[in-house]
């Protein structure tokens, strides 16, 4: 069914929000003001890295990301600004 699914995706044009370790879900939302918002959702058992956008902020954190990438614990989300729009700041500009 996965393989099914996934030569579907591919007919219709549908790619992934990012490149995520399989039961990793990423979600972006885009705002009015033309910022991005990346929801990362763990639904595995066990922790995962995800490698963030460049420049991102982890808003549940209150903390810019590194270049390392998002630990995810088991069942764990995180919320991420892309653009510096939500909190005032442009990680880009730094």
């Amino acid at each position: 069914m996965e393989a099914l699914l996934r030569q579907a995706w591919l007919d219709a044009g549908v790619a992934p929000e990012l490149a995520a370790p399989p039961g990793v879900e990423a979600v972006r939302r885009r705002t009015a003001e033309g910022g991005s918002i990346l929801f990362l959702l763990n639904h595995r058992d066990e922790t995962v890295t995800v490698a963030a956008p460049a420049g991102s902020r982890d808003l549940l954190k209150g903390s810019p990301m590194g270049t390392d990438g998002v630990r995810l614990g088991p069942r764990d989300v995180a919320v991420l600004d892309e653009l510096g729009n939500l909190t005032g700041e442009n990680p880009q500009q730094k």
